[in-house]
């Protein structure tokens, strides 16, 4: 099972980039005022966490569908609604911690880094769900 989970770790660093991607372009222009940049973050992030979760939707069924296939152990679809949640609400706590401890900027490693590490805790959690 780890080979099944491995080939999914592009499909989530992906899916981690391009929402950085997206976080951090709109950090950018947000700094631009500094002095509403707190506010901003809280209220877009609000926001964001539901295309977070939308865009992990397809990534998360799709590796518990298929561990559970080579397993022979069934997925239980509310768990991984559940877990994904989880991984949305992470992934958001740290991004608004990040952009306002002023590291939302795409190029610097802290950023740019974090996709991958994402996909790995994303791929753990989704095993879990399916092997146990």
């Amino acid at each position: 099972m780890p080979r099944v989970a491995e080939a999914f770790t592009d499909v989530f660093a992906g899916v981690y980039s391009r929402l950085l991607v997206k976080e951090s372009k709109a950090a950018e222009r947000a700094a631009k005022k500094p002095e509403t940049f707190a506010a901003w973050a809280d209220e877009f992030y609000a926001d964001h966490v539901l295309l977070v979760r939308q865009a992990l939707i397809p990534a998360c069924e799709s590796l518990a569908a298929a561990l559970a296939a080579v397993s022979g152990n069934v997925a239980i679809p509310s768990a991984v609604a559940e877990a994904t949640k989880t991984l949305a609400m992470s992934h958001s706590d740290r991004s608004i911690a990040a952009v306002k401890a002023g590291v939302g900027v795409v190029s610097t490693p802290e950023w740019s880094d974090r996709g991958d590490e994402e996909a790995k805790e994303s791929i753990a959690l989704i095993m879990e769900l399916v092997t146990t």
